[in-house]
C-alpha cells in the first residue's frame, strides 16, 4: 500500500512538473522594471556593449565587395578546364585558411528555402511563420517589433568550424562537424565601395549548427537582429530547429 501510494505520488509531481514545463511564461514588463531595478541597469550596459560592438562590424561593409569577387573567380576556376592547373583565376592556395575559419560572400535571393542562412531551417513560408508567431506574442505583452525580411540582401559570414569525431576504439573518425558563423548584411549607400561609410549593416544573424551524420541528429539556432543601428534587444529574434522540427524551449 504504501510502495503504491509512492508511484502515485511520483506520477502526480511528474505531471505536475511537466505541467508546469508546457506552459510558456511571458515577461511582463512593467512589473519586471519594478521589481528588479538593478537587472534594468545590466541590462542596459550588456545592450551598449552590444551597441558597440556592432559599430565596429559595420565597418566591414568594405569586404562584401572583395568576397564577391573572390566567389566569382572561385566559380570561374572551378568550371574552367584547365583553371585548376595554372591558377590564372586564383590564388593557389586560396581554399586554405587558417584554423578553420573562413569568410565568405553571402546573398539571400527569393528562392524558398534560402540561398544560405536559412538551410536547415525549412522553408521560406515556414520561416516566416515562425517569426510572426513570435511577433505576435511579443506584442501582446507590449513589445514593439519588427518585421523580418531574409529576401534580396547581401553580405559577408564569418564561420568557424570543428569536426566531431566518434568513440571509436580503433580510428580517429568524424561523424559530423559543428560550425558557429556571424553573418552581415549590408546596404550600400555610397559609390565608392572601399569607404566605410559608403555601407550601412542592416541586419546581424548569429548561427549555430551542429550535425551528427552517425547519429542522424542535426541542431540549428539562429538569432536575428533587423536593426543594429540601435542598442535595443527587443526585437531579436530566436529561431531553433532539432532535426528539422521547430521546438517551443525558451
Amino acid at each position: 500500500m504504501k510502495h503504491r501510494m509512492w508511484i502515485t505520488v511520483t506520477i502526480t509531481l511528474a505531471a505536475f512538473g511537466g505541467l508546469l514545463i508546457a506552459q510558456p511564461r511571458m515577461v511582463d514588463r512593467k512589473t519586471e522594471k519594478e521589481d528588479f531595478e538593478s537587472l534594468q541597469v545590466t541590462e542596459l550596459k550588456q545592450e551598449e556593449n552590444i551597441k558597440q560592438a556592432y559599430d565596429n562590424l559595420g565597418k566591414l561593409g568594405w569586404l562584401v565587395e572583395m568576397a564577391k569577387t573572390d566567389r566569382k573567380t572561385k566559380l570561374e576556376q572551378e568550371f574552367d578546364e584547365k583553371g585548376r592547373l595554372d591558377f590564372k583565376k586564383t590564388f593557389r592556395f586560396i581554399e586554405y585558411t587558417p584554423r578553420n575559419t573562413y569568410v565568405r560572400y553571402v546573398k539571400e535571393t527569393d528562392k524558398q528555402s534560402g540561398d544560405n542562412i536559412l538551410i536547415g531551417l525549412g522553408t521560406l513560408d515556414e520561416v516566416n511563420a515562425l517569426i510572426k508567431d513570435k511577433n505576435t506574442k511579443a506584442s501582446a505583452v507590449g513589445v514593439k517589433t519588427k518585421d523580418i525580411s531574409f529576401q534580396n540582401r547581401e553580405g559577408i559570414e564569418l564561420t568557424h568550424f570543428d569536426f566531431i569525431y566518434g568513440a571509436d576504439p580503433d580510428q580517429r573518425r568524424a561523424v559530423g562537424s559543428r560550425r558557429k558563423s556571424l553573418a552581415l548584411y549590408f546596404d550600400k549607400k555610397g559609390s565608392d565601395p572601399n569607404d566605410v561609410n559608403s555601407w550601412q549593416l542592416t541586419m546581424v544573424v548569429s548561427k549555430t549548427v551542429r550535425d551528427n551524420f552517425r547519429k542522424g541528429i542535426r541542431d540549428v539556432e539562429l538569432i536575428v537582429d533587423s536593426s543594429p543601428q540601435d542598442s535595443t534587444m527587443d526585437d531579436v529574434i530566436i529561431l531553433h530547429r532539432y532535426n528539422e522540427k521547430p521546438t517551443n524551449a525558451i
